[in-house]
């Protein structure tokens, strides 16, 4: 969800097997907010995420 606010925003899913069980998604009312780097990190998140949420 955006808000009025929003001028930077970053999503990555959380996938696990092909399957979307959620996302990340991060507004930021700075322009050009996220970097590369962040994406990386927030991709290796949502990864850790997935094994998570994927447990019986």
């Amino acid at each position: 969800m955006c808000f009025l606010e929003t001028k930077s925003e970053i999503v990555v899913p959380i996938k696990y097997a092909a399957k979307v069980l959620g996302e990340i998604d991060i507004d930021s009312n700075h322009l050009e907010a996220f970097t590369q780097e962040d994406k990386l990190l927030l991709e290796s998140l949502a990864a850790v995420l997935a094994e998570e949420l994927s447990k019986p």
